[in-house]
């Protein structure tokens, strides 16, 4: 007996069907579940024309999906688009109720089909879910190797030039730096807090070279001004008077790199090394500020409230 039914109801439709058979014979095979060999119960018909009990076949394929229990071969589709078989459900009705004494009444048949139909409704329902929740994991599994490994891509990119050039040999690496013209890496060493001001020095004085060519000068300066400013700030006399000099080769002759210079706040640290900088220092900061002035005035003006020159002119008298 098919539809889900209880051990005490599989005993009552076996004396039953031993009854009926007394009775009438076996069942017509048009009323039999090919899979349960049994009177169906809650017969439906799928794509191929077959007819089954829908809990069978519902079973059936979640072992086997998308296949036909009664030729093994895939459906058309890959759906076997089950739906009520209303003719044979009546004939299933005909035939027990001629069956006479020992034999259910219609409407407990009724009622056992519909908590059949509940049950393989609850059974669609939980394995409908279990997919869904099944693929949803899967998709923020993915997910998450996918941001993982994006992670860590970017932690490779960001650490690879500090692998490269933020070593304590970073200095004896300059001068290969400079000859391949790696701005990069330099910069990176110049702005980096574990770097010596002897190797920040190394650093500025190889970007002064570099920027001598002004197709250089525009490609690094960008990256360089403002660590550049922050020597000019709070490095040693030798690295305040070395960035200064930078800073002078940076700017020469170019508006965008005196502008920046300027938004940095680079024009109160040159004036203050013009006032008690080292004589490298105050040269290299008087040319800088030469530099930083520009046709309009109002670099010049901006020079001059800063107070640079009383200084400038103590510079020149003292030759």
């Amino acid at each position: 007996m098919g539809c889900g039914a209880s051990s005490a109801e599989r005993d009552w439709a076996s004396r039953s069907s031993t009854r009926m058979a007394g009775v009438m014979g076996e069942p017509p095979r048009a009323l039999v579940c090919p899979i349960t060999l049994d009177l169906l119960c809650d017969p439906v018909v799928d794509a191929n024309g077959h007819t089954f009990d829908r809990g069978a076949i519902e079973r059936s394929l979640e072992l086997r999906p998308g296949k036909s229990p009664k030729t093994n071969a895939p459906y058309p589709d890959g759906s076997p688009r089950l739906t009520p078989n209303y003719t044979v459900r009546e004939m299933v009705d005909t035939f027990l109720e001629a069956a006479g004494e020992g034999v259910e009444p219609k409407r407990i048949r009724v009622e056992k089909r519909e908590r059949a139909q509940r049950e393989a409704l609850r059974r669609r329902t939980q394995l409908q879910v279990a997919r869904e929740l099944a693929a949803e994991a899967e998709r923020e599994r993915r997910m998450a190797e996918v941001q993982q490994a994006e992670r860590i891509r970017m932690a490779r990119v960001a650490e690879a030039p500090r692998r490269a050039f933020n070593f304590p040999e970073a200095g004896a690496r300059l001068d290969q730096l400079e000859h391949d013209r790696n701005f990069g890496g330099l910069v990176l060493v110049l702005v980096d807090a574990s770097s010596d001001d002897a190797t920040k020095m190394k650093v500025a004085l190889a970007l002064k070279r570099l920027a001598r060519d002004n197709g250089n000068r525009a490609a690094i300066a960008e990256a360089t001004i403002p660590p550049l400013v922050g020597l000019l700030r709070d490095g040693s006399d030798q690295g305040k008077a070395d960035a200064a000099g930078v800073l002078g080769a940076f700017i020469e002759k170019n508006l965008a790199n005196k502008a920046a210079v300027l938004r940095e706040g680079g024009l109160p640290p040159l004036v203050e090394m013009l006032r008690g900088g080292t004589d490298k220092g105050q040269r290299n900061a008087a040319w800088a500020l030469n530099e930083l002035m520009d046709d309009s005035g109002a670099n010049s003006a901006a020079i001059v409230a800063a107070g640079a020159l009383p200084p400038l002119g103590d510079l020149l008298r003292s030759g």
